[in-house]
Order: C-alpha cells, then sequence, then structure tokens
C-alpha cells in the first residue's frame, strides 16, 4: 500500500525477526527495520565501496538474514556477511562486516542459516561458509556432486535447517545436505615427496651432468 511504512523496491529477497521484536525486510536496495503495530520504519541505505562501516550495512543487496537475540545477521551481495547490534543506551544500530578480508572465499552470501550451537553457516556461489560469532574465525567447503563434472553454483534463498538439525543448500546439480556437528576438519598431515626435479624444461637426476 502507499501508506505502507516499508518503501517499494523492485524486489523483497528475505523477512526475518521475532515475534516481540521489529521485522526486518532485506530488499534489493536497502534493509528496512519494520515495526507493524507502530507503523513506523527506519531504513538503512549500504555502503557502496562494499567494506561498510559502523553506521551501515556493507552493501544495499540482501539476500538473507537471521535475528539470534539482540543481533541481526544479513547476508549481502558485494558486502559479505554483517552483523547489527543497537548500542545499550542509545538503541543506535551499529555494523561490523566479515567478509574476503576474513578469509570468506566471497564477498557475496546468498544464503544464511543458524545451527544448535548458534554457529552460522551461508552459501556464496560455490562454497559452503562456516562463521562461529563467537571466535569471528570462519572456515570454507567446496562441496562435490559424484557424477557431476561442472562446478556447483549454489542457488539464492535455497537453505534450510530441518527438524534433525541437518543443514541443505539448493545449488544447481541438487542439494547439499549434511548435518553440522558432524563436520570435522582434517588433523592429517601428508608426506610431501619430491618425485622429479627440472631445470630449464630439462630432467635432473642426481647423476645427471646439467651444472645445478
Amino acid at each position: 500500500r502507499a501508506d505502507d511504512p516499508v518503501p517499494r523496491f523492485r524486489e523483497v529477497r528475505c523477512v526475518t525477526g521475532e515475534a516481540d521484536g521489529p521485522r526486518w525486510v532485506g530488499t534489493t536496495a536497502v534493509l528496512v527495520s519494520w515495526t507493524p503495530d507502530a507503523g513506523e520504519g527506519t531504513r538503512f541505505t549500504g555502503d557502496r565501496r562494499g567494506r561498510g562501516n559502523d553506521n551501515s550495512p556493507a552493501a544495499n543487496d540482501i539476500h538473507d538474514g537471521r535475528v539470534a537475540g539482540d543481533t541481526l545477521w544479513i547476508a549481502t551481495f558485494g558486502g559479505g556477511l554483517n552483523r547489527m547490534v543497537r548500542h545499550p543506551e542509545t538503541g543506535k544500530a551499529r555494523f561490523t562486516a566479515y567478509n574476503t578480508d576474513n578469509g570468506f572465499p566471497a564477498d557475496i552470501i546468498l544464503t544464511l542459516e543458524q545451527d544448535a550451537r548458534g554457529v552460522l553457516w551461508m552459501s556464496s556461489e560455490n562454497e559452503i561458509i562456516r562463521f562461529d560469532p563467537r571466535t569471528e574465525q570462519s572456515e570454507v567447503y567446496t562441496p562435490h556432486t559424484p557424477g557431476y563434472e561442472e562446478d556447483i553454483n549454489f542457488s539464492e534463498g535455497a537453505s534450510l535447517l530441518d527438524r534433525q538439525g541437518n543443514l541443505v543448500f539448493g545449488h544447481n546439480a541438487g542439494a547439499c545436505r549434511f548435518l553440522p556437528s558432524a563436520v570435522r576438519k582434517s588433523s592429517f598431515s601428508p608426506r610431501i615427496m619430491f618425485t622429479q626435479l627440472l631445470l630449464f624444461n630439462r630432467e635432473v637426476t642426481p647423476l645427471s651432468l646439467i651444472p645445478l
């Protein structure tokens, strides 16, 4: 409607929030905080540089969002993952951006989920990202689908946390499903062996007369 506090944009990508709090509306042009009962809305315009600042998201195009307690997490196109909290006294919104500077493979985040332990899982265009808000450490995983030789491209808005705690991310070859608690980093350290030495494109052996 014309009198809605949520402005009209080309596309609304996501809506999130809690029962006793504001609704957060992610659009292709701005992030909106909307309180339906009060009929009030606040717009947060992103930083066009893609790195954000304390007062705004790192990008205008919001793909996904999750509310966890007093924290809003948003996935952006070009600005990575953003965290928003409000100052306890002033209520002013404060933003922090996590992107390739923090080990992410890309600044484009397509979907966002949170597991039972509070860990965030995201899909970029080709990878799945694990981010622990407590340590601010990230890990990157590249899924492979047997029998599919092309690169996997994850889809926008195609993710799910099911009742058993499994995460599902949709992509162009189907879907990737896994239990977050079962994902472990490998502690295996492979042996490094030299099998061949080339000098000016010629093989050098222990008995070779080629001077080094």
